[in-house]
């Protein structure tokens, strides 16, 4: 066809994706609603048309549901698996308030202590920004009780009513800074990142066991073109340990791409060598890695490398794509998600309104293959594959 780019790789027409969600009380409909409404809006940028189909429940006892992506003059199907872990996140959020609280500032204390901190803080200054955030909420409502019980100390003598007022006030501004500022839930993400590193939560072992054997059913049982394992934040260290797990005995080799990730929140933890022998054994089998990472996400470690940073140096290094996002949103979107931690976060998994290198709707059930997009370290958006739907005027 005259002026038509030549490719240099045939379209996907099946794909597996072994999707590990990150640290979000969600469950699998929630997942497939989510990635349904994000591609349904990013498709027209990228000239696509996604039909996501409704979840079921998959031979390997997964929920999954099959996206069909229409393109011009390609078509591509892909499968896609959840490894739900929302079970476990929900039995962090049933326990008690001081519990959670508690449990949560101990996991801080303890990182601060055993010098994971200053590891934190030497592969990526940034993340002490989230880090410390729930610390200084902390602060500010102790210190919003010790104000309180001073100002009633001036009005009476009673020491009783003093204490009872600090405490009154400072567990408000908890209560408040919780349903506003997701304080319990950052101290449940610290109280189960001290748990996952030390192995100390049979509930957790038993997923890791049970994701092992899921991937395998999954990757032995399926006829793919080509198998991509994602995960997102902690969803990482699963979908990593997961796949390092199976060995070399399995029938496709799978690639790897994780996006906004919070390995090293694990993998630098003193008791977490498990993790970074899992992380060496994909480097050294020459698995395809790609992280993805932004500069305005301060929840995941920026300009940190999956195995150099731990001090790896395997067959096959992971490769790092540093996106921006506000070249794949509008600018009212971007403006109103940029100070928002969790919502920009979130924005690795969620709709690109832009044509951009990056998109994980388009990586995961679009017609490239993941070698190109490793091999280019994005979607090459200059390929012809992507022509652009004229409704969406751009």
């Amino acid at each position: 066809m005259p002026g038509k780019t030549a490719l240099s790789f045939q379209p996907v027409k099946s794909r597996l994706v072994l999707f590990f969600p990150g640290f979000e009380p969600l469950g699998p409909e929630a997942h497939q609603r989510r990635f349904a409404r994000a591609a349904t809006k990013t498709g027209p940028h990228y000239g696509t048309s996604f039909d996501c189909g409704t979840l079921q429940v998959r031979p390997s006892g997964l929920s999954g549901f099959t996206v069909n992506a229409i393109g011009s003059e390609w078509e591509t199907s892909s499968d896609i698996a959840i490894f739900d872990w929302s079970s476990i996140l929900e039995h962090y959020e049933r326990r008690p308030f001081p519990i959670r609280l508690f449990s949560g500032f101990a996991a801080l204390l303890s990182l601060m202590f055993n010098g994971t901190l200053r590891r934190y803080l030497a592969v990526s200054w940034r993340y002490g920004f989230f880090f410390f955030y729930p610390v200084v909420l902390l602060i500010g409502c102790t210190l919003a009780g010790w104000i309180a019980a001073g100002t009633i100390g001036l009005l009476m003598e009673s020491l009783p009513a003093k204490w009872l007022t600090g405490l009154a006030v400072s567990t408000s501004f908890a209560v408040l800074a919780a349903r506003k500022a997701h304080l319990l839930l950052m101290m449940d993400d610290w109280a189960f990142a001290k748990n996952l590193a030390n192995r100390s939560d049979p509930a957790i072992e038993a997923k890791r066991k049970a994701f092992r054997a899921s991937l395998v059913s999954e990757i032995e049982a399926g006829q793919h073109d080509e198998v991509l394992v994602t995960g997102h934040s902690l969803g990482c260290v699963f979908a990593i340990d997961a796949l390092a797990g199976i060995g070399p005995t399995a029938k496709t080799q799978a690639s790897l791409m994780t996006v906004g990730s919070s390995l090293m929140k694990i993998a630098l933890h003193p008791r977490a060598g498990w993790l970074v022998k899992n992380i060496a054994a994909l480097t050294s089998t020459g698995t395809k890695w790609l992280d993805v990472q932004a500069l305005t996400d301060v929840i995941s470690f920026f300009r940190s490398n999956p195995a150099g940073s731990v001090g790896i140096r395997g067959k096959l290094q992971p490769k790092t794509l540093e996106i921006r996002f506000k070249f794949m949103l509008s600018p009212q979107s971007y403006r109103r998600g940029k100070y928002n931690l969790f919502r920009t976060h979130r924005q690795f998994v969620l709709a690109a309104e832009k044509p951009y290198l990056y998109s994980m709707h388009m990586i995961a059930a679009g017609p490239v293959p993941f070698d190109s997009v490793w091999a280019e370290s994005g979607l090459p958006l200059g390929s012809g594959l992507f022509k652009q739907n004229p409704e969406t005027g751009q």
